[in-house]
């Protein structure tokens, strides 16, 4: 691996921390360590602060990935770098190195990656999000449905070994990082959408104290 390639991975990661929803909840007065399920990912920001600063901060998330992914297909051509980057951008959103490795559980960024890989991969895996939300009302069964759809999507669409790799790994992170919604959901505990107002009056009383 060539400087450039090396760079374009580094410049994923760091991207990858920026947490965007911990800054947007902030600037509401709000502490997303300190609210709900203390995760700065956009269902936490939905409970806190409502939909349309959940969307923002989604977008946000969603974007990092873009960028990553399109700036390492810019600079290298390379389905390798491309797949590194991918995998560097979302365990930069995992273990943001801002806030000492902490960090979220790096779906929405997956999907920015995958849809500068390959975007049928991408809108598939985000489809049956959308359709397990609906079902379900549990976010993170989403999330874990979207995640195992990955790798034989992959397997369809751009069965290429780094694309392979890549969503191979998007997978395990996405159940490493929602270990504790699964210790929930086997409890039958898991959090649904509402309690948008408590989360909201609890983050800023944390805030204050």
């Amino acid at each position: 691996m060539d400087a450039l390639a090396v760079a374009a991975v580094v410049f994923a990661y760091f991207l990858g921390g920026v947490p965007v929803g911990l800054v947007v909840a902030r600037r509401h007065g709000v502490n997303l360590f300190k609210v709900g399920s203390g995760n700065i990912g956009t269902t936490n920001v939905v409970r806190a602060l409502g939909v349309k600063v959940g969307l923002l901060v989604w977008l946000g998330d969603v974007a990092k990935g873009l960028v990553a992914a399109l700036v390492a297909l810019v600079l290298t051509h390379s389905e390798p770098v491309l797949a590194a980057c991918g995998a560097a951008v979302v365990t930069g959103h995992c273990w943001s190195p801002y806030l000492r490795f902490r960090g979220g559980r790096g779906i929405a960024t997956s999907l920015g990656v995958l849809l500068v890989v390959d975007w049928r991969v991408g809108l598939l895996a985000f489809a049956l999000w959308i359709l397990v939300v609906v079902i379900t009302k549990i976010v993170s069964v989403a999330s874990l449905a979207a995640a195992v759809s990955l790798l034989p999507l992959a397997s369809i669409f751009h069965p290429t070994p780094p694309l392979i790799l890549m969503t191979g790994y998007l997978t395990c992170l996405a159940f490493y990082r929602h270990k504790e919604n699964i210790e929930r959901l086997l409890r039958g505990e898991e959090h649904r959408f509402g309690g948008r107002k408590k989360a909201a009056q609890d983050g800023c009383q944390r805030e204050q104290n």
